[in-house]
């Protein structure tokens, strides 16, 4: 049988067809940005994170051992200094270690809030002033942070994680290494 070019109906057909496989790989091609954007944006709150904490790397330095100075049985349970020595040493740039470097960022979190805790339990440490204004400062980038973990928990991780099950996005995260990113654990949702 030959296709007649000519005929209005096949041209029609014909046209169809072209339309439609424009919109189908439109469809697939907007899911794969999605996700491309979504680990971009991943990325760009760890390294947000990561930065707000190395930036006050000195405050937090001077808040552990002044704490140590006047409190060392609770203050030595504190393990801010090697977190961060972690975290200048590693490069978890490679997308097989975002999650690495989440659990990072998670493990200094946890030890920003336990100094702060320790500090709310303890009146000997509320009376020093150097620790006081140390503490308020830390509990500015506390939150921040926190607000920064809460954002990457809600939005990117879940469209992150939910986009790249489906097809055509699956077969794109197997060839990049993309594997599902872990939530923050240490803030309360």
């Amino acid at each position: 049988m030959k296709i007649n070019l000519k005929e209005k109906k096949v041209r029609l057909a014909i046209a169809g067809i072209v339309v439609a496989t424009v919109i189908v790989i439109n469809v697939l091609y907007s899911k794969v940005n999605t996700a491309q954007n979504d680990y971009s944006s991943i990325e760009s709150v760890q390294y947000n994170i990561k930065n707000n904490i190395l930036d006050s790397k000195t405050e937090l330095l001077s808040l552990q051992n002044n704490m140590m100075k006047l409190n060392e049985d609770k203050a030595k349970t504190i393990k801010i200094d090697a977190i961060i020595a972690d975290l200048e040493l590693n490069n978890y740039k490679d997308e097989s270690k975002l999650n690495a470097n989440l659990a990072q960022l998670d493990l200094l979190n946890e030890e920003i809030d336990k100094m702060i805790d320790i500090y709310n339990n303890d009146e000997n440490m509320k009376k020093n002033m150097n620790i006081s204004n140390e503490i308020m400062n830390i509990e500015g980038l506390d939150n921040l942070v926190h607000g920064i973990m809460e954002e990457h928990n809600e939005i990117y991780t879940k469209s992150f994680n939910k986009g790249i099950k489906k097809f055509p996005v699956n077969i794109v995260a197997n060839k990049k290494g993309w594997v599902e990113i872990n939530k923050f654990s240490s803030i309360d949702e």
